[in-house]
């Protein structure tokens, strides 16, 4: 009787092992465990995030601040390109701010505003000697197609003695050659150009990358350089971009050349010769793109494929469902074996 009594203490025991081995296996033990078991019906409330104001005080920390002169003449320079020239002398008085004409004169010509610019510029020319101002009224000019107006600050330019005179001379002579050229009835573009270089020797063909050697004594050393400064003065001629990304082309830099031609494009100038650049650019840079691809999958080790050399991860479940069994088992046969020895 004694020894039924301690057989059935041992297989209880057995039983609740067990039992709490397959609580610990299944798969939301874990969530149960850590949330305990609540009422039927309940649910937790969402908790609210803390309030961070970082944001708000960086996207709130420029407005605190003054504005400077220069913010509210672009806000007049705005309201001027809009049409609402009182608001803007309304704005400037309120505010307290001067206005600078020459650099009022030289933002709206960086923008493409070429007729309200050359207002500006027309009693300036008159009465300074600052060759920047003749040069912006250049632009102006000839951004309006008004070739025998531009000529009048050209005549400016070249009985000007002011110091800086120096540093534009390049842009001077570049401006002589716009003008004879435009004159002609010819405008600058991807087929004419102020030093009549023939960079497409045929129209429809792929536009090369070398210049024959007669082509090349004709572009001067420093083209790019005068097409440039050029550009800072009024960035907004599609035509000039267009040919700047021609001499760089020639010179062997794709990438800056691709972006003069993306520029020029994206100004308007939808000439097919652009298009045909770009389509050869953009076939080099995909060709280039893939050789450097190549060469780096032949470089890089290929991972293992055999399934030995791959570890397998151990979970949670895996190792819980090991001990519980493993004490199971050891638990099965010590009883066999004392149930054993008692038979004997």
């Amino acid at each position: 009787m004694r020894n039924e009594r301690r057989f059935m203490m041992r297989a209880m025991i057995l039983a609740a092992i067990l039992f709490v081995g397959g609580l610990l296996l299944r798969p939301d033990a874990a969530l149960r465990s850590e949330e305990g078991f609540g009422k039927p019906g309940t649910k937790s409330n969402p908790t609210t995030p803390a309030f961070n104001p970082t944001t708000l005080f960086r996207d709130t920390e420029e407005s605190l601040r003054p504005a400077p002169p220069e913010k509210f003449r672009e806000w007049a320079g705005e309201l001027l390109q809009s049409g609402d020239p009182a608001s803007a002398k309304l704005l400037l008085e309120r505010s307290k701010t001067k206005l600078d004409v020459t650099a009022f004169a030289r933002d709206l010509v960086r923008r493409g505003q070429y007729e309200t610019a050359a207002a500006l510029l027309e009693p300036l020319l008159r009465r300074s000697e600052d060759p920047e101002i003749a040069l912006m009224q250049i632009a102006c000019r000839l951004g309006l197609g008004q070739t025998d107006l531009a000529s009048r600050p050209l005549i400016v330019l070249e009985s000007n003695r002011d110091p800086k005179m120096k540093d534009h001379q390049r842009v001077v002579e570049l401006c002589e050659e716009l003008i004879r050229l435009a004159s002609t009835g010819r405008m600058l573009g991807v087929e004419y150009n102020p030093w009549n270089v023939k960079f497409l020797p045929d129209k429809s063909a792929t536009p090369p990358k070398t210049l024959p050697e007669v082509e090349v004594k004709k572009l001067p050393s420093d083209a790019e350089q005068s097409l440039s400064k050029w550009l800072q003065i009024a960035p907004m001629q599609p035509t000039v971009w267009a040919v700047l990304g021609q001499i760089i082309f020639i010179r062997g830099d794709p990438a800056d050349a691709m972006e003069c031609f993306k520029r020029a494009k994206a100004m308007g100038y939808n000439s097919p010769i652009i298009a045909e650049y770009i389509r050869v650019l953009e076939k080099e840079e995909s060709a280039r793109r893939s050789s450097v691809m190549s060469q780096m999958s032949a470089t890089t080790t290929p991972p293992p494929t055999s399934q030995d050399s791959v570890p397998v991860a151990m979970t949670g479940s895996s190792s819980r469902a090991i001990v519980v069994f493993g004490a199971g088992g050891l638990l099965v046969g010590f009883l066999i074996g004392v149930m054993a020895a008692k038979r004997k």
